[in-house]
């Protein structure tokens, strides 16, 4: 049983890692809060910490500046957003120092809160919740891995080093590969730029690959060869070296479908060859590679360009803000943004007309318009032109999501 100071410890080490549910479903809050016989404890564990954030949240009436509304939104940004210290520390006018120490009484005051529903238990924890048990190499999705997958959708993708990630792999399946006698040929190319996914999941399918690889590759070799595909994308291929006459077993349909589901929330593509002569198993994956995109925010109110600003900060996506609509269209043409993402509540230019123009000038003519405002307008701003629609006020989550969308490459 955990002690309340372990409880904590758990707490911390859960939030940290909400959204990577390799590292979450090891949690021992899971059984902690009687949640290893729900049929989706993953699920349950995240919502019991959500909610538990939710729960912390003051009055309306109650100061910004007063203690609970600091502690609760520090939860919410560090945690749900997944903001970084310094981003939060200059939104709150706190140092860094005073965040951290801010940050733990938060952390603390959600255990104590979770501490008070815990599930007393004298038994050991679970095999399915030992902490550091290996992960087996292919994962079998369950009953609900598509709303989890959807959640999933939220992390952010960011720069990755494929070549350090298949390293990392490799490591962690060692003893697989050793027990099944599989030789690795790593044919790794230098690439002028990294991959641009979600690190998590893009771990996870390629695990699901390499193993299924191996398992073809019974005592002969794994071959795994990463090379550019043209400017925007990178081809990865992974090859079983043997004879396919061996018995070798392919990867299932589920384990296809959920290896498929994970590589497209980096975008990413997968292609099984058909074995031929001495290739048991090939899968060619292509994945984006980095490329910073530029986003223009058009609002005359300068706190909401520098929110957009900090929503973007740390990502691929490289911000610049216009708070005089006369001067809108000028900046555009000379800035020529791959997103524009603007208000239509402007002073002195009707916001419609601003969106008209920028439809009609041949410079911004094909570039995406993401109308953000508290009105509730979709219909009209699909029919005027634009090609999306965020709703005031804006969160990090759902200004990346719409971003993606837009524009992918």
């Amino acid at each position: 049983m955990l002690d309340r100071e372990a409880f904590g410890r758990a707490v911390h080490n859960a939030l940290c890692h909400l959204y990577d549910p390799t590292t979450l479903r090891r949690s021992l809050l899971i059984q902690a809060l009687g949640l290893s016989e729900r049929s989706q404890p993953l699920r349950a564990l995240r919502n019991a910490l959500t909610s538990g954030i939710a729960n912390l949240r003051p009055e309306e009436n109650v100061p910004q500046s007063s203690r609970a509304e600091r502690l609760y939104r520090i939860l919410n940004d560090r945690y749900l957003e997944q903001f970084t210290q310094q981003q939060v520390a200059l939104d709150m006018s706190l140092s860094i120092r005073q965040l951290r120490r801010l940050e733990k009484q938060a952390v603390d005051v959600l255990a104590d809160a979770l501490w008070r529903q815990r599930v007393p238990t004298d038994d050991p924890p679970s095999e399915a919740t030992t902490p550091n048990k290996p992960v087996a190499p292919v994962s079998t999705p369950s009953p609900g891995h598509t709303e989890e997958l959807e959640r999933m959708r939220e992390a952010q993708l960011g720069p990755v080093d494929l070549a350090e990630l298949i390293d990392g792999i490799l490591s962690t399946l060692g003893p697989y590969l050793e027990n099944t006698k599989v030789s690795v040929d790593r044919q790794i190319a230098a690439l002028p730029s990294p991959a641009y996914a979600e690190v998590i999941t893009l771990r996870q399918a390629l695990v699901n690959i390499v193993s299924s690889a191996a398992r073809a590759a019974q005592g002969c070799t794994l071959q795994i060869a990463i090379a550019t595909s043209g400017r925007r994308s990178i081809e990865l291929t992974i090859r079983a070296l043997c004879d396919p006459a061996t018995g070798s077993r392919p990867m299932g349909d589920e384990a296809l479908h959920l290896t498929e589901s994970l590589l497209g929330i980096s975008e990413a593509s997968l292609s099984l060859r058909q074995a031929d002569g001495f290739e048991a198993f090939c899968a060619v994956l292509t994945i984006p590679v980095l490329r910073e995109i530029t986003v223009m925010g058009i609002d005359d109110n300068r706190d909401i360009l520098r929110m957009l600003e900090r929503y973007l900060a740390s990502t691929r996506y490289r911000f610049t803000g216009c708070d005089d609509p006369q001067a809108a269209l000028a900046q555009a043409e000379r800035d020529a943004p791959d997103v524009i993402v603007m208000d239509i509540m402007l002073p002195g230019m009707d916001g419609w007309e601003l969106v008209g123009r920028l439809r009609e000038n041949p410079s911004t003519h094909d570039t995406p318009i993401l109308v953000c405002s508290i009105l509730p307008q979709e219909e009209l701003a699909a029919m005027l032109g634009a090609a999306g629609f965020i709703r005031k006020p804006v969160s990090r989550a759902s200004l990346l999501r719409e971003l993606a969308h837009h524009c992918p490459g």
